[in-house]
């Protein structure tokens, strides 16, 4: 269960996320350097988040931690969508740092869950099958965003919010 999950929520993280820099640029009308400024921040959010949320799911449910991580995508996407002021998406790339932390989370819940005998084959699965996915979004997401450029955040926003109510109600640790 945990690995379809995590295929179907990289593909439509992965959907977009390719895109962010050209949205910024074109869209948001970032400078070059803050494109780049947007990406360290999105670094260290996704580091410093992600040592968050992993005390989160050792301290309460890895399920929850995930939880969190898709809600920091949702509200991270839908405000850079909203805004263009410079100073709001940098504090907007430091959560969307951090909901890239999903895959990492859902691995350390694979490996609580895992056989100790196959542990690596379990986790191979799911991080290789995401992989194929992180590999097909892009070409969907560039498609949709030749039509119109919030396009793609929003089917990746959708997609998401579904994923997040799917894994609060059926997903447990």
């Amino acid at each position: 269960m945990w690995t379809s999950f995590f295929t179907v929520a990289t593909f439509f993280l992965s959907l977009a996320r390719n895109l962010v820099p050209v949205f910024l640029f074109e869209q948001a009308g970032l400078s070059e350097f803050y494109v780049g400024v947007f990406g360290s921040i999105n670094f260290a959010g996704m580091t410093l988040i992600g040592i968050a949320m992993g005390r989160v799911g050792d301290k309460w449910k890895k399920s929850g931690a995930i939880s969190i991580a898709l809600s920091l995508f949702i509200f991270s996407m839908v405000s850079m969508l909203m805004t263009h002021d410079t100073t709001a998406l940098m504090i907007l790339a430091f959560g969307y740092g951090g909901s890239a932390v999903t895959g990492s989370l859902v691995s350390s819940l694979v490996g609580t869950i895992a056989p100790k005998a196959r542990r690596g084959l379990w986790l191979s699965i799911p991080q290789n099958l995401s992989l194929l996915a992180a590999f097909a979004a892009p070409y969907l997401g560039g498609y949709l965003y030749t039509y119109s450029p919030v396009s793609t955040f929003i089917v990746s926003i959708a997609a998401v919010s579904l994923l997040l109510v799917f894994s609060a109600m059926a997903l447990r640790d």
